[in-house]
């Protein structure tokens, strides 16, 4: 408890019971720590996505009589100073749009990307599988086999140069 004469300090009491004399000013000091809690704020991160913020701050009164003298409210000035700490963390609005179409522009350049490569690699496959039936003639009987033997598949043999019936002659 602080103690005022005539609005000048005189001392601080410890706590408990106290007397108090005539024209002096006793003002109570909440000294035990307690919660200031700041609500939820978005804030960007470094790598551009938005995330809330909120925060408890555990708040003690070192010096009660700065505690009491420096500003009106200590515990609503502590508020405020965190609150706007905060703020200058945020983004405007605006940023965190850009930011965002940003990071999606991202994402689909690396899925056309991806598609590209896939495709890529699928033709690489049809160019290394036509070689090797150039190379090797008999590689492609034994596709055609197994395409009979998955099914689901219309397979047409011939022999030679027979015409294949069911098509008109050629010449």
């Amino acid at each position: 408890m602080l103690v005022y004469k005539d609005g000048r300090f005189q001392e601080i009491l410890d706590p408990g019971l106290h007397r108090r004399p005539r024209r002096r000013l006793q003002v109570r000091v909440p000294v035990r720590p307690r919660l200031v809690v700041v609500p939820a704020q978005e804030v960007l991160t470094a790598d551009g996505l938005s995330v809330r913020i909120s925060l408890a701050l555990a708040v003690r009164t070192a010096d009660p009589r700065r505690w009491f003298e420096a500003v009106e409210n200590a515990d609503s000035f502590v508020y405020s100073a965190v609150q706007i700490a905060l703020r200058d963390l945020m983004v405007p609005a605006e940023l965190r749009r850009a930011a965002a179409e940003v990071a999606t522009a991202r994402a689909q350049g690396q899925a056309v990307l991806e598609r590209a490569r896939s495709e890529v690699a699928a033709t690489r496959a049809l160019a290394n599988a036509a070689r090797m039936i150039a190379e090797q003639p008999a590689l492609l009987q034994l596709r055609t086999l197994q395409a009979v033997e998955a099914g689901g598949a219309t397979v047409v043999l011939t022999q030679g140069s027979a015409p294949v019936p069911g098509t008109p002659p050629q010449g």
